[in-house]
């Protein structure tokens, strides 16, 4: 009993507000979709028996191609595939590795706007209206081949 005299009240209620605090966060999850392109659950991909075209002289046959967390690690013949890799077998397919911008609109028209403008005073839309394929995220165009749209 002595000791806790000795300690002032609001220090010892501060320390158990940051441990309640900590432990919060420690057990939160994620409750909402995930906004990028990546799989958080497993970072190592090799892609084997593939055609890696590495540049415009050099183009590697029966190669494999080792991905982790994003980036290249290893992209050749006789390489080590790491035992926690996912392993795509991609027999008569061709690989460009390379680095790929992902925000640019190079080639790409231009969307067309509506004349008609936004009206505060129309309802509210609680779903999609697109048909087919989308996203919760109305803002990307799953529907959308960019391959049949571009042009140099």
């Amino acid at each position: 009993m002595r000791m806790f005299r000795q300690r002032p009240l609001g220090k010892l209620l501060l320390f158990f507000f940051f441990v309640l605090l900590s432990y919060s966060f420690a057990i939160a999850q994620t409750t909402f979709p995930a906004n990028d392109v990546a799989d958080p659950r497993n970072n190592v991909f090799a892609f084997t028996n593939a055609t890696i075209v590495k540049d415009g002289n050099t183009t590697l046959t029966n190669a494999t191609l080792v991905i982790r967390e994003g980036k290249i690690i290893f992209a050749g013949n006789n390489g080590q595939v790491p035992k926690n890799a996912v392993i795509i077998d991609c027999r008569g397919k061709y690989i460009y590795p390379s680095f790929i911008d992902m925000y640019s609109d190079y080639g790409i028209p231009v969307a067309e706007r509506s004349r008609t403008g936004f009206d505060f005073r129309a309802p509210t839309q609680m779903n999609s209206n697109t048909k087919g394929a989308y996203n919760w995220n109305q803002a990307i165009k799953p529907e959308t081949d960019a391959s049949k749209i571009f042009a140099v």
